[in-house]
């Protein structure tokens, strides 16, 4: 039996006889990971099989699938948003059905049933996890988003810097009335507003 690696998102196998003649060439496109892609014994037509049967001829008795169903895909990728999104699913796979769930459960045909009318709409963290499925072909990997809310209104940054020298460091009107000894000759305040948290900076430095 000859082992060989071969491409997930397909490609193609020639086989050769002892004086490098091309015996025969076949082609494949993209793999499952539990299907095996071989000749179907009833028509001689290449197909997805299950179960596999490695190192024995394709069974007749053995199911067979047209091929793949295309992952869905949301209208609003996963990330950070500061107000409520709806999101839209789809599948280049004409007529698959789109199944998914909120919970992080793997999604099956016995998940939430997407309705292109009634959108999945989310105002708070939330992840949606999504695969469609096809009557006679092999459902599509499973589409994760994560979707994150800010507690603003607005995501914003403010960084507010002062460089403070030495006349308005030391001295009796100075923010410091102690001793030059040991001061650094300016200090840098640096103070960043985050999405969900103030944080203050301080940090002394010589420049």
């Amino acid at each position: 039996m000859l082992l060989i690696g071969l491409l997930r998102s397909g490609g193609f196998v020639e086989l050769y006889d002892s004086s490098a003649s091309l015996v025969t060439r076949f082609n494949y496109t993209k793999q499952s990971s539990w299907h095996t892609y071989g000749i179907d014994p009833l028509t001689g037509t290449q197909t997805y099989l299950f179960p596999g049967t490695p190192g024995k001829a394709n069974s007749p008795l053995i199911a067979t699938y047209g091929g793949i169903v295309a992952n869905p895909k949301p209208s609003v990728k996963g990330g950070f948003y500061p107000s409520t999104q709806t999101i839209y699913l789809s599948s280049k796979t004409s007529g698959a059905a789109i199944y998914y769930t909120l919970d992080l459960i793997e999604p099956t045909v016995n998940s939430l049933l997407y309705n292109n009318a009634t959108p999945i709409v989310i105002s708070t963290s939330a992840v949606i996890r999504a695969r469609a499925f096809l009557l006679g072909m092999i459902p599509s990997d499973i589409e994760t988003q994560t979707y994150r809310f800010f507690l603003f209104s607005l995501l914003f940054v403010t960084i507010i810097s002062y460089i403070l020298y030495d006349d308005n460091l030391l001295g009796i009107s100075s923010i410091s009335r102690r001793s030059s000894k040991n001061i650094p000759s300016s200090l840098l305040l640096a103070i960043t507003m985050s999405m969900t948290r103030l944080q203050i900076v301080v940090k002394l430095s010589v420049f």
